[in-house]
């Protein structure tokens, strides 16, 4: 059986343990258009999926580093501040983490695990 774009994307997505909503944030694409991909309504171009799934792919390079931080914060007795950093840095949030104080930087942390798909507790 030859693998199809909706067979691609959707087994990408579950091996990932992410939610169509979040692979759509994270390719930059409508959520109601990455349903449609799944679904096989629709078709991206196939330059365009080949970067969709290159996306996906760095994502889950992402989300693997991500995990391996975030049991380091789980097993840890307090914050890691560095840990914490480099997960905001993951997810892109740098900025964020940068401008956060001591009443802010546990939601931009939050923020992070949210967006890399990963608990911090």
């Amino acid at each position: 059986m030859k693998e199809t774009a909706t067979m691609k994307l959707q087994a990408l997505r579950k091996e990932m343990r992410i939610t169509q909503a979040q692979a759509a944030e994270w390719i930059g694409c409508p959520l109601r258009t990455y349903q449609k991909w799944e679904q096989g309504i629709a078709t991206p171009p196939g330059w365009n999926l080949k970067l969709i799934i290159e996306k996906l792919e760095k994502y889950k390079e992402k989300q693997m580093d991500a995990q391996k931080i975030a049991e380091k914060l789980r097993n840890g007795d307090q914050w890691d501040m560095d840990l914490l950093k480099e997960l905001c840095d993951l997810a892109g949030l740098s900025d964020e983490w940068k401008d956060a104080d001591g009443d802010t930087f546990e939601t931009v942390a939050y923020k992070a695990a949210d967006i890399l798909g990963v608990e911090i507790v």
